[in-house]
C-alpha cells in the first residue's frame, strides 16, 4: 500500500511538475527566440530563466521516485517503522494520501513558486483518481463509490486540517529546537485523524509513534534535497 501511495504521489506532483517542465523548453523559450529574432523583444531572455524551472522540477521527480523505490522495500515504512495504521473510515486510504501530500508541501513550499496553487492541483488529481478507482485495482481510497467533486470536497477539508497540524509541528519544534520529539505527538494526531474522528488516546499514541518518526525522520532529507535543487538557481 506504501509503495502505492508513494507512486500516486509522485504522480501527482509530476502532472504539475509538467507544465514547469514542458511548457518552459517547448513553448516558451522556442517561442523567446523566435521573437528575438524577430526583433519584437525589448531586451534578451537570458537562457537560464527557461532553464531554471525544468531542472528544479526534474530533481523533485527524481526525489519523489526515491522515495517510493525506499518504500517498496521489506514490508515495512522504513527502518524501525512496522505497518501501524488501522484504517477505519470509508476514506482512510485518501486522508493518509492527502497527509503524505501536506508533509511535501509544508517542507518545500517556501522554496516553490504558487506553492498553494500546486498544493491545489494535487488535491484535484488525487480527487479524480480516488473517484475512479474501483475493486479491480486492488487499493482504492474508498470504501465506497464518490464523485470528483465529493473526493476533493473531502481532500480540501482534511488538508485544512493537516496544514493545521504542521503548523503546530513547526510552532512546538522551534520552541523546542533541542527536542527532536518535540512535534512528534502532533503527527500522531494527524495520523490518527487518517485512522478515525476519534481523539487520539496514550495507546494510540504508543502504537503510532514509530509511524510519526518515520515521517518526521523524512522531513530532513526532503529540505536538504530542496535545497541543493534551487541552489541551482544560485549558480
Amino acid at each position: 500500500m506504501l509503495l502505492l501511495l508513494g507512486v500516486v504521489i509522485g504522480y501527482l506532483v509530476a502532472v504539475t511538475a509538467a507544465s514547469n517542465i514542458l511548457l518552459p523548453l517547448f513553448w516558451a523559450w522556442p517561442k523567446a527566440r523566435r521573437l528575438s529574432q524577430e526583433g519584437k523583444l525589448v531586451r534578451e531572455i537570458p537562457a537560464a530563466r527557461f532553464l531554471t524551472a525544468p531542472v528544479i522540477w526534474t530533481g523533485i521527480l527524481v526525489l519523489l521516485t526515491g522515495i517510493a523505490f525506499s518504500l517498496s522495500k521489506a514490508g515495512q515504512l522504513g527502518t524501525g517503522a512496522p505497518m501501524v495504521p488501522a484504517f477505519g473510515l470509508a476514506d482512510s486510504g485518501f486522508r493518509y494520501g492527502v497527509l503524505c501530500l501536506t508533509m511535501v508541501h509544508v517542507v518545500c513550499a517556501h522554496k516553490m513558486r504558487n506553492a498553494n496553487d500546486t498544493l491545489t492541483e494535487c488535491l484535484k488529481h488525487l480527487a479524480e483518481i480516488g473517484a475512479k478507482q474501483n475493486a479491480t485495482d486492488g487499493f482504492t481510497f474508498f470504501n465506497s463509490p464518490v464523485t470528483i467533486g465529493q473526493a476533493y470536497k473531502s481532500g480540501n477539508e482534511v488538508a485544512r486540517q493537516f496544514m493545521n497540524g504542521w503548523s503546530e509541528w513547526i510552532d512546538l519544534t522551534r520552541a523546542d529546537s533541542g527536542n527532536a520529539r518535540a512535534g512528534t505527538p502532533v503527527v500522531c494526531a494527524m495520523l490518527k485523524r487518517t485512522e478515525s474522528e476519534s481523539s487520539l488516546t496514550e495507546p494510540d499514541q504508543r502504537r503510532l509513534w514509530p509511524l510519526a518518526c518515520w515521517f518526521e525522520g523524512w522531513i530532513p532529507t526532503i529540505d536538504s534535497s530542496f535545497d541543493q535543487l534551487t541552489s541551482v538557481k544560485k549558480r
